[in-house]
């Protein structure tokens, strides 16, 4: 992966790494010399913009390494940890494995899996060959699932999870409902063959996914952290950060009110 992470989200090894850092920030390297915290932990490792210094949080970063499991996951070509993680849990469509529930023995792949959600919905899939896509099931027309925009035919249709080159041939769709449609169905019906025909032409590639928040389409971990560190919302500049970066520090502390700005 080319950057470590914890084996899973350990908050005890997390808030004792967080202690760690807030003790040499405040104290530097004085042994037994206890000084006072002037500002919130949380302040301090918030964004320059949102008037912290910046400083990584742990339990942000963490995770989004945890996330690249995740891509890696559904996004490397055949490997042995895959193929050994698919074996072992199971697998949810093409892409992840099932929900782990199981109590024991599994809590580390568990921490992971959880973190699922948070790819789902900040990636799109590009269909090629339509092997890999589920008809009904994944985000690959639109913003949310057909068997969201068409609950209806949804319900009506006996493949529901079909993958898309499994419905479909070179010249029309393949889809088995289970009666007739009625007089006010038909409307409803036309526009899902409309939305289908969209996509209707399939190629050799092979589907794949891409990751919505990089220009590439390929997961980083950066933008992955921006993602989770909640402190990175938009909020009025600090005046501070304008100042020269040996300044960054003395200029932050005024800025929070803990000196006098009559120093500059």
């Amino acid at each position: 992966m080319g950057k470590a992470s914890f084996s899973y989200d350990q908050p005890q090894i997390i808030q004792r790494l967080h202690t760690i850092r807030r003790n040499f920030l405040w104290q530097g390297n004085g042994e037994g010399v206890k000084k006072f915290h002037l500002v919130k932990w949380d302040v301090v490792i918030s964004n320059k913009k949102e008037g912290g210094l910046g400083i990584k949080n742990l339990k942000a970063h963490n995770k989004s390494l945890l996330l690249k499991w995740l891509w890696r996951l559904a996004t490397d070509d055949q490997s042995l940890w895959k193929d050994t993680i698919f074996a072992r849990y199971g697998k949810e469509g093409s892409w992840t494995t099932k929900e782990v529930n199981t109590p024991y023995g599994v809590g580390q792949w568990r921490t992971i899996r959880n973190q699922w959600p948070r790819i789902w919905s900040n990636s799109v899939i590009n269909v090629g060959n339509g092997r890999k896509t589920l008809l009904w099931n994944d985000i690959w027309m639109g913003q949310t699932p057909l068997r969201q925009q068409f609950p209806n035919i949804y319900i009506l249709n006996q493949q529901k999870m079909a993958t898309i080159v499994e419905v479909r041939n070179e010249q029309e769709w393949n889809l088995i409902f289970r009666r007739f449609l009625n007089d006010w169905e038909v409307e409803r019906m036309t526009q899902f063959y409309n939305t289908l025909e969209q996509a209707k032409n399939l190629t050799c590639e092979e589907d794949k996914l891409t990751w919505k928040l990089e220009k590439d389409g390929k997961f980083k971990v950066k933008s992955a952290y921006k993602l989770l560190d909640i402190s990175t919302e938009t909020k009025e500049l600090w005046p501070w950060i304008k100042s020269g970066k040996g300044r960054y520090h003395i200029r932050w502390l005024t800025s929070h009110g803990l000196l006098q700005d009559n120093l500059f």
